[in-house]
């Protein structure tokens, strides 16, 4: 006859456990300083990467707590800055984040590209998507469609990010409009879609 090993059942009605949503993560590298035995920046996504684990669901990974590493674990979770770490203790959130909305504007999204758009001095982009290569490619010029510096990559965060240390942007408007297009390059490279600049993908 069998019995139930009570030891294992005590140390399961305490049981703790870390959960990670790789979705989420911007690669702030906080959690990987507060608790480097669970996390590590992955250089080439630039995402952390959570050890020791599994994958419960799309992008999302668990991994239970080893004793003495409860306090780090809970102060990863606290500096996450997007929340992307949960820990649990019997199923229950230990770590709650209170987002302060007291004092906040609702501000109604609005921009006027006709109106609004600013030519940015150091320059533009023609974005393509090289499928022969396997890889998206960003121009830039200085002059009109004379491409002096190419960019290129899978990632978009690779991409854009290059493009920013190189100095190659100078508003901020146009950073953002880099980012979105690059990100609908990188899908359209990864989906086989067919990528035109400053058009919606048809997915």
């Amino acid at each position: 006859m069998a019995f139930p090993n009570f030891f294992k059942l005590a140390f399961d009605s305490n049981f703790m456990k870390i959960e990670f949503n790789k979705g989420k993560c911007i690669g702030s590298g906080a959690c990987v300083v507060s608790s480097p035995y669970y996390f590590e920046l992955d250089k080439n996504e630039g995402k952390a990467v959570l050890h020791h684990s599994k994958e419960i669901d799309d992008n999302v990974y668990s991994a239970e707590v080893a004793h003495g590493k409860e306090k780090e674990v809970i102060e990863a979770a606290e500096v996450c800055p997007v929340n992307a770490i949960r820990v649990l203790k019997d199923g229950k959130d230990v770590v709650k984040v209170d987002v302060g909305t007291g004092g906040m504007k609702e501000i109604k999204a609005e921009y006027d590209d006709l109106r609004e758009f600013k030519m940015d001095s150091k320059g533009y982009f023609l974005i393509r998507v090289n499928k022969e290569k396997n890889r998206v490619e960003v121009g830039h010029c200085k002059g009109k469609n004379e491409v002096d510096v190419m960019v290129y990559g899978d990632k978009s965060i690779d991409i854009y990010m290059t493009i920013i240390k190189l100095g190659l942007v100078d508003e901020m408007g146009h950073a953002a409009y880099l980012g979105r297009e690059i990100e609908k390059a990188c899908l359209a490279l990864k989906n086989n879609l067919e990528y035109v600049q400053d058009d919606e993908l048809e997915i």
